[in-house]
């Protein structure tokens, strides 16, 4: 018994798909947004960078980087103060981070508080 497949109702019109495919890719290579130019953002520009970044940058130059608070002050924190703050930083949940990175930029004081707080 020989069983014999017609494929003639299944066939499928490969140059049509492949002209579809070529102006699709043709239309993605004329996007608008491919014309614009990004800027980089300077991470020196903001007044107070993102606390977490100062503080691992302080921790790669051996804690002479000085840690700059929103009310204006500039301060040297030692390493272990920094690890440590760290260490239980990264132990949180998101949303708790959050919250902790917020009273802890605002000044010094504060930092020190969070810091007993932990």
């Amino acid at each position: 018994m020989m069983i014999i497949l017609s494929l003639d109702k299944y066939s499928i019109n490969f140059k049509g798909l492949e002209m579809k495919i070529n102006e699709l890719l043709n239309e993605s290579f004329s996007d608008d947004w491919d014309d614009e130019e990004e800027v980089p953002a300077d991470p020196d520009q903001d007044k107070v960078p993102h606390l977490i970044m100062q503080f691992k940058k302080a921790l790669d130059l051996r804690g002479k980087y000085p840690i700059s608070f929103r009310d204006g002050d500039s301060v040297t924190i030692p390493t272990h103060i920094i690890t440590q703050f760290m260490s239980k930083f990264s132990r949180l949940k998101p949303m708790d981070r959050e919250r902790l990175q917020d009273i802890a930029i605002r000044s010094k004081d504060d930092f020190a508080k969070v810091l007993q707080s932990l």
